[in-house]
């Protein structure tokens, strides 16, 4: 039986009340703060997939910088000049950088780091294998997606991390032969306008948690599967526009309406 969080998980909706008085940072921080060390751990593997984005970034001199990440700015400059501070797989990719060859032959930068991190988080528990697997599974749906529209070769856009990679990297049927095992699929497949592709995005992350934290209710899981949420619901707020804040308002209900009573 996991570590229960009463406390800070009936506290959760306190922490959501509107999006005029929603902070992500300050939100993370008040739950890191009453997490068990290793808890805290599995909350900042589960972030680092922010920090992925920000060192490929720096690394090319570009100046967006994520903040729903696990590392500061500053944090994420000093490490970057001492690499031990880094984890393990963000340390194994800057050292193939620096020998000149790559971690993961014929992709880009951004997917040889995401498949070093989605490894390295699929040997923590279940939860962590289920969440890479169907992580990884929309990640290349999408850029598969992308590519085909832009003309661009499937196979360097795609992350070779389990079987349905294969068949996205290498099928031309409309639904990659993965309609009767990914019943998320037409959701994205179906959709033409990008609005409504992120809007179906969001919903199967959201159900994919559901189904990740069900039983779970005051343990960490359901912490994680909060987390996911807010970041979402950050996104949305980011792009500051009027549907954005709308929509980041929609996620606050359901973030609430979805926390054990």
């Amino acid at each position: 039986m996991g570590r229960k969080y009463y406390y800070l998980v009936s506290g959760l909706p306190n922490l959501v009340d509107s999006v005029k008085n929603f902070d992500y940072l300050k939100i993370r921080e008040q739950i890191v703060e009453l997490l068990a060390k290793d808890d805290a751990e599995l909350l900042k593997l589960l972030l680092l997939q922010f920090d992925n984005e920000n060192v490929i970034n720096f690394l090319d001199k570009k100046s967006d910088f994520d903040t729903r990440a696990w590392m500061s700015k500053t944090e994420m400059e000093e490490a970057l000049s001492d690499p031990i501070l880094l984890p393990k797989y963000m340390q194994t990719f800057l050292q193939d950088r620096k020998d000149g060859k790559d971690s993961v032959a014929g992709l880009g930068s951004f997917e040889q780091l995401s498949y070093l991190y989605y490894t390295e988080i699929a040997e923590k528990n279940k939860w962590f294998a289920d969440w890479a697997n169907f992580c990884v599974d929309v990640q290349n749906v999408v850029a598969a997606l992308n590519a085909r529209e832009l003309g661009l070769p499937v196979e360097k856009s795609v992350i070779p991390f389990n079987d349905n990679a294969e068949k996205i990297a290498k099928s031309r049927a409309a639904d990659f032969g993965l309609s009767g095992v990914l019943p998320w699929l037409e959701q994205i497949t179906g959709n033409v306008h990008p609005i409504a592709t992120e809007l179906a995005i969001d919903d199967i992350y959201h159900n994919k948690i559901d189904e990740l934290s069900m039983n779970k209710e005051f343990e960490i899981e359901s912490v994680l599967g909060f987390m996911v949420r807010a970041y979402i619901v950050d996104r949305w707020m980011r792009l500051d526009t009027k549907d954005g804040m709308a929509r980041a308002q929609k996620l606050l209900e359901d973030l609430k309406a979805s926390l054990p009573k």
